[in-house]
């Protein structure tokens, strides 16, 4: 199964995503590693992205 990679703008991420790169050095934020689900509201909101109303 091929993996497939892209661009996605912050207000269009939602739990379940797998953040492989970002538009800066990972060494420049908050995050231990390099790659990381979206698995949490408190999660996504420190990704910048505006939360969802309704997540069903």
């Amino acid at each position: 199964m091929a993996v497939k990679t892209e661009k996605v703008l912050t207000h269009n991420l939602a739990i379940g995503m797998y953040i492989s790169a970002l538009d800066r050095p990972w060494l420049e934020t908050d995050y231990l590693l390099e790659g990381f689900y979206i698995e949490t509201i408190k999660r996504h909101r420190k990704t910048g992205a505006p939360v969802p109303v309704c997540l069903y």
